[in-house]
C-alpha cells in the first residue's frame, strides 16, 4: 500500500452538533491558522513563480481587485482542525506527497502512471481537497440544520418552539465532510487522473474553494476538475485512461466545463473568506 493510503485522516472524528439561537464562532484551543487551503498550491499561480509568497486576489463580496497580496493570510480560520489531534500533521503529510507530484506533472505534460504513489497522492490530494475548505464546512452547517429542523418539526410545534429562531451547528463543521472524504479517498485513488494543458490566450485562475465538479460535453458523468497553475490543470474520472487532454482554441468547445452559474462562480474566481 502506498503511503498515500496509509494516512489516518479516516480516523477524524465527527464534531457533535449543538443548537444556538446566536452566531457561534470556532473555538480553538490552540489559538494557530489552520490553512484549508495548502499555501504551496498557491504559489504556483504567484507572478513571482512557484517560489513566490504573493497571489493577485479578487475579493468578490468587495468588488475589489489587489494586485498582491501575501498568500499565507489567505484560506485559514484559527483553529479549524482542533477538533481532532493530529489532523493537521496528517494533511501536511498528504500536501508533501502531492506537491512532488503536481510539479511533476508540469515537468512532463502527462499524467502519472496509473496506480503509481503520485497518481494515488493525487487523487487522495483532490478528494480531500474538495471536503476541507469553509466552503465545505458551511455547507455541511447548512445541510445538518435543515436535516434536525425537518425531523424534529413535529415535536417543536407540539412543545410550542419556532424552529426558525434556532440554527443547528457544530463547533467544528469541516469535521463532517473532511470525515467522509478521508473514508472515501481509497476509492478515489481508483479514479483516472487527466491533465488539461491549457494552450489558449486565458490563463486558468483558482478560488479559495479550487475543487469543482463539473460535466464536459464528451463525458456522461461530472468529474473533478482543479487548476495546478495557470496553464495547467488536473481532472479525476472514472475512466481507466491517463490521457493528457490539450485545451486548444479547436478543442475548448469539445471541453468546455458546463457548471452551475454558482460553481462557475466559485471556479472562476479567488475570493478572500477572511476579509
Amino acid at each position: 500500500m502506498q503511503r498515500a493510503a496509509q494516512l489516518h485522516l479516516a480516523s477524524s472524528c465527527h464534531a457533535g452538533f449543538f443548537c444556538s439561537s446566536q452566531e457561534t464562532r470556532y473555538r480553538s484551543m490552540t489559538a494557530r491558522n489552520h490553512h484549508y487551503v495548502p499555501q504551496f498550491y498557491f504559489r504556483n499561480f504567484s507572478p513571482g513563480g512557484p517560489e513566490g509568497g504573493d497571489v493577485r486576489l479578487i475579493n468578490l463580496a468587495r468588488r475589489k481587485y489587489i494586485a498582491t497580496t501575501s498568500i499565507k493570510g489567505q484560506c485559514y480560520r484559527v483553529g479549524f482542525h482542533d477538533y481532532k489531534p493530529g489532523l493537521e500533521s496528517a494533511l501536511g503529510k498528504l500536501e508533501a506527497l502531492a506537491a512532488p507530484a503536481i510539479r511533476g506533472i508540469i515537468s512532463s505534460g502527462v499524467p502519472p502512471e496509473p496506480r503509481s504513489q503520485d497518481h494515488q497522492a493525487l487523487a487522495a490530494f483532490t478528494a480531500i481537497q474538495r471536503s476541507r475548505t469553509h466552503t465545505a464546512a458551511v455547507t455541511s452547517d447548512k445541510m445538518a440544520d435543515r436535516m434536525f429542523k425537518i425531523a424534529y418539526e413535529d415535536e417543536a410545534k407540539r412543545r410550542g418552539i419556532d424552529v426558525s429562531n434556532y440554527e443547528i451547528k457544530s463547533p467544528f463543521p469541516v469535521a463532517l465532510p473532511l470525515g467522509v472524504a478521508a473514508k472515501c479517498s481509497p476509492l478515489a485513488m481508483r479514479l483516472g487522473v487527466h491533465v488539461f494543458v491549457n494552450e489558449t490566450s486565458e490563463e486558468f485562475i483558482t478560488s479559495d474553494n479550487p475543487v469543482v465538479a463539473m460535466r464536459f460535453r464528451s463525458w456522461s458523468r461530472a468529474r473533478t476538475f482543479t487548476s495546478v497553475m495557470p496553464r495547467w490543470a488536473v481532472g479525476c474520472s472514472p475512466r481507466s485512461s491517463n490521457s493528457p487532454v490539450n485545451v486548444e482554441s479547436s478543442a475548448t468547445l469539445r471541453f468546455s466545463p458546463k457548471p452551475s452559474p454558482k460553481a462557475m462562480g466559485r471556479a472562476n474566481s479567488f475570493t478572500n473568506t477572511n476579509a
